[in-house]
């Protein structure tokens, strides 16, 4: 995919390593902001950061970043290098570009505003349905996503950058209660015949203390 001033998308999960442990409180604090600092100076910007420890004892956060381009990514990744970033955070993440508009997060986050991240591709049994059987489905999907009181923040595709997964997205919830509504309105579809995926629940904003917080991301929290 050629730099043509799309707008990129970078999904993560994240956790501190024992480097980033090893830091005084001020360490942490400084290489935070040069994080910051470095994601403004790349033309970046964080679209949500979550809190995800109590949901998964493997990331303790996870998050969205909008940049201006492919170029303006790779320049933000240039400068967490010369940051020893890698040293201190073990994350995983995919890039993606979308063509539907991005949907602001709710303001006045509370703690029990919920959001999902997932990566997704589909199953050969997706495949197998007729176009029209497709559609349905999807529009099924999207009415209990409806009936649960969710929205999605931002659908991407991915195919371009990973061979694994076709896309990855974020929905928001009013409670943990509405996000197993949905689940729950899932699984009479069969959604979990028709796509692979792998998904990460959070809670936004910065809640817990700084040893965590901190190392969620130079961007999350």
């Amino acid at each position: 995919m050629s730099d043509n001033g799309e707008r990129a998308y970078k999904f993560f999960v994240t956790r501190p390593t024992e480097a980033f442990y090893a830091l005084s409180k001020q360490g942490r604090d400084d290489l935070q902001a040069r994080v910051k600092v470095a994601l403004d100076n790349a033309g970046g910007r964080k679209i949500i950061g979550c809190q995800a420890y109590w949901a998964t004892e493997r990331w303790t956060g996870f998050g969205v970043e909008e940049f201006d381009s492919i170029g303006s990514q790779q320049k933000h990744a240039d400068m967490l290098v010369k940051l020893s970033w890698q040293r201190y955070t073990d994350s995983w993440s995919v890039l993606g570009t979308t063509e539907n508009p991005i949907v602001a997060v709710a303001q006045g986050i509370s703690s029990e505003r919920v959001y999902k991240a997932s990566v997704t591709r589909p199953t050969e049994a997706f495949y197998a349905l007729s176009e029209q059987d497709r559609d349905d489905l999807q529009a099924r999907v999207r009415v209990a996503l409806g009936n649960a009181g969710g929205r999605t923040i931002i659908g991407c595709q991915t195919y371009w950058a990973t061979d694994r997964w076709t896309g990855f997205g974020v929905e928001e919830f009013d409670s943990v209660e509405a996000l197993q509504k949905y689940a729950n309105a899932l699984t009479p579809l069969s959604w979990q015949r028709y796509t692979d995926s792998w998904g990460i629940a959070g809670i936004a904003g910065s809640t817990k203390p700084q040893s965590i917080t901190s190392a969620t991301s130079g961007t999350v929290g």
